[in-house]
C-alpha cells in the first residue's frame, strides 16, 4: 500500500509576506538541502533496491496504452490542422483576406487558439471545483502513486500531451521557421512534456490543472491577437475595427500576462512548493520534487523572457502608434535578415 506523500502544513501566515524576495530565498534553500542531502529523498513507497523506473511501472499499469493514446492524439491534431487548414486556407484566399506569406504563421495562430480555448475551458471547469489557486496549499498535499486520476482530469493530460508532441512536430515541419523563437518554443514544448510527464507519473496532476489554467487564456488571448495582424483588410470601416480588436487584444495580453504568468504562478503554485518544501524535511519531499519544482522555474524564466518582448513591443506602440503593435517574432525575422546582410 502505497502511503501519502503530504507534507506538514506551514503556518498560515506564509503567505502573507509573498515576494520574489522571498521566493529566491527559499529556492536557494531548497538547492542547498538537496546537495547536501545523501539520500535525495528516497520514496517511502519504494521496495528495497527499486528504481523510480520501477515504481512507476509497477503504479501506472496502463502506461503502454496511455502512450499509445497520446501518440494517436498527436496524429490526430496533424490530420485535423491539415485538414482545417485547406478549408480555411482556400476560403481566406477567396476573398483576399490574406497574403500567401502569412499562410503558415496565420494557420498556426488559428489551431493554438482553438485548442487552448478547449484546453482552457476543461481546466476552469476543474480549478473552479478544486480551488487551487485559492488554497495552493492543496497542491502538494494528501497525493500517493496509487491514487486513481479523475476522468476529467485524464482527457486534459491526453489533449495537452498530445498537443505538445504535435507542436514539437510542428516547429521543424509544418511552422515557419525563425531561428531563436523556433528554438526557444521547441524547448518550451519539451518542457512542457517532462512536466506533465512526471506529474501524471507522480499523480501530481493538481498543479499541472492549475498551470493550464493560468497560462492558456494567455495564450488564447495572444493567437487570436497573431490572427488579427495577419489579416489583409482593404475596407476602411473593417479596418479601424481590426484595429480596435488589436488594441484590445494586447492591452489584456499585457495584464493577463503578467497577473498570471508573472504574479500567480512564481508566487501561488511556485512559492506554495517552497513554502512546503523548506517547511519540511527532505525525507518528505515526494520523489522527482527537485526536478519538477525546477522545470517549474524554468517556465518562469521562459514567461519572464516572453514577458520583456512584450514590454519591448508595448514601448514600440507608445512611441510609433498601434501600427507598431506586431508579432514579436517578426522583430527576429529582421534581425536574421540584417544579420545575413
Amino acid at each position: 500500500m502505497s502511503a501519502p506523500f503530504s507534507f506538514n502544513l506551514p503556518p498560515t501566515d506564509s503567505f502573507a509576506n509573498a515576494s520574489y524576495f522571498d521566493l529566491y530565498d527559499r529556492t536557494i534553500q531548497i538547492f542547498s538541502t538537496w546537495i547536501q542531502d545523501e539520500q535525495h529523498s528516497r520514496n517511502p513507497s519504494a521496495k528495497e533496491d527499486e528504481s523510480y523506473i520501477d515504481i512507476f511501472a509497477r503504479f501506472n499499469p496502463t502506461i503502454v496504452t496511455d502512450i499509445c493514446w497520446v501518440l494517436f492524439g498527436a496524429f490526430m491534431f496533424t490530420l485535423i490542422r491539415y485538414l482545417l487548414t485547406n478549408i480555411v486556407i482556400k476560403f481566406m484566399f477567396k476573398y483576399e483576406l490574406l497574403n500567401p506569406k502569412n499562410k503558415k504563421r496565420f494557420m498556426e495562430s488559428m489551431y493554438s487558439c482553438i485548442f487552448y480555448m478547449g484546453s482552457f475551458y476543461v481546466a476552469y471547469s476543474i480549478e473552479q471545483k478544486e480551488q487551487y489557486l485559492k488554497y495552493p496549499l492543496r497542491l502538494w498535499q494528501g497525493f500517493t502513486f496509487a491514487d486513481t486520476m479523475p476522468s476529467l482530469v485524464q482527457f486534459l493530460y491526453f489533449m495537452e500531451v498530445s498537443h505538445y508532441i504535435h507542436s514539437s512536430y510542428a516547429v521543424f515541419f509544418v511552422n515557419q521557421w525563425i531561428h531563436l523563437d523556433s528554438i526557444i518554443m521547441f524547448i518550451h514544448h519539451i518542457f512542457a512534456l517532462l512536466l506533465l510527464a512526471i506529474s501524471y507519473l507522480t499523480k501530481m496532476h493538481r498543479v499541472a490543472v492549475l498551470i493550464v489554467y493560468l497560462f492558456d487564456i494567455c495564450d488564447i488571448i495572444m493567437e487570436f491577437g497573431k490572427c488579427l495582424l495577419k489579416l489583409q483588410l482593404t475596407r476602411p470601416i473593417v479596418i479601424k475595427m481590426v484595429e480596435m480588436f488589436k488594441i484590445i487584444c494586447f492591452g489584456n495580453l499585457i495584464f493577463f500576462w503578467f497577473f498570471f504568468r508573472l504574479y500567480q504562478f512564481p508566487l501561488k503554485v511556485i512559492h506554495s512548493a517552497a513554502v512546503c518544501f523548506t517547511h519540511n524535511p527532505i525525507e518528505l519531499w515526494f520523489p522527482l520534487s527537485i526536478t519538477l519544482y525546477s522545470l517549474l522555474l524554468l517556465l518562469f524564466l521562459l514567461n519572464l523572457y516572453w514577458g520583456l518582448l512584450l514590454l519591448r513591443v508595448l514601448f514600440k506602440a507608445l512611441i510609433g502608434g498601434t501600427e507598431e503593435i506586431e508579432d514579436i517574432r517578426d522583430a527576429d525575422i529582421q534581425s536574421q535578415r540584417h544579420k545575413n546582410e
